[in-house]
Formats: structure tokens, sequence, C-alpha cells
């Protein structure tokens, strides 16, 4: 008879083999979930910034102009999608934003943020302050969280 002295079962270093290798493979799974989210979120807002760009250029074949900053930049999003006859004025508000937002159209260039800005030209109160002024052209900047580089739309006019 053959007995064996030795207890069956697994030794504390292939225990621990196993534990680093689930580790591995969980960090490994989780990295690609996070990089799929900013992809999509990405992927969203440029959906909307799309939609809005066309509603820009609308506006302009009907008026002659686009909306002055202050127009674009306000908190009443109704306001903004009557003015640009939106279906739906959730496209400007952008997959980052918190609940309360409105309009992710903000006041400063983006920094690491995807939150896009609205900017007018010329450089002239009836296009930056007036809320019922005009502007010649525009320029929509926003940073995907991909790249984290600035991306540019610029009015198609003027």
């Amino acid at each position: 008879m053959n007995k064996r002295s030795r207890n069956s079962g697994f030794t504390i270093v292939e225990l621990t083999v196993v534990v680093a290798v689930l580790a591995i493979l969980s960090t490994v799974i989780a990295l690609g979930f996070l990089s799929t989210q900013k992809e999509s979120r990405d992927s969203e807002s440029n959906s909307k910034i799309t939609v809005v760009v066309e509603a820009l250029e609308n506006y302009y074949a009907v008026n002659g102009e686009y909306p002055s900053v202050a127009a674009m930049r306000s908190s009443n999003a109704s306001s903004i999608g009557t003015l640009l006859k939106l279906e739906d004025v959730n496209v400007l508000v952008m997959p980052h934003s918190s609940s309360s937002t409105t309009n992710s159209f903000s006041k400063v260039p983006p920094a690491a943020t995807s939150q896009p800005t609205y900017t007018g030209l010329p450089n002239t109160a009836i296009c930056q302050t007036n809320a019922n002024g005009g502007c010649t052209s525009y320029t929509i900047t926003w940073v995907p969280e991909v790249s984290g580089t600035a991306t540019t739309v610029n009015s198609r006019r003027g």
C-alpha cells in the first residue's frame, strides 16, 4: 500500500498565483470597460454637437446670421430649442453634465472637459452679449475624453 504523507489541497504558492492571475484579469477588464464608457460618451457628445451644428446652419439659412453667444449660452434650454427649432432640447446636455444642467454650452473654453464652448464672431456687443443679436460666424470647441485634444467645428458660412 502506498500512503500519501502529504495532505491533499492547494499550497500557499498555488493559491497566491491564482489570486494574482485573477487580480490581473479583473484589472484588464475594468480598464477596458472604462475605455468603452469614455468612447460611448464621446460618441454621444459628437452626435449631439452635430445636431446643434445642423440646427445652427438651418438658423443661418433662415435668418442670415447665427445666434448670439448670449442666446446660445442661456440656461433656458426651451428658448434655445425654440430659437434653433430643435425637436429635443436634450441635445444641449452633454453626457458628463449634472442632472440639473439644461444647457452644456459653457462660457469658457474647454480645459479637460467634454463640455462644448460656443464662440461667436465678431467680438461685438450684438454678437456677444445681446440675446437677440446675431453673429456672422461661430466656433464650437470641445475636448473628447479619449483623445484629450480639443476638437473644433467652424460655421460653414461667414
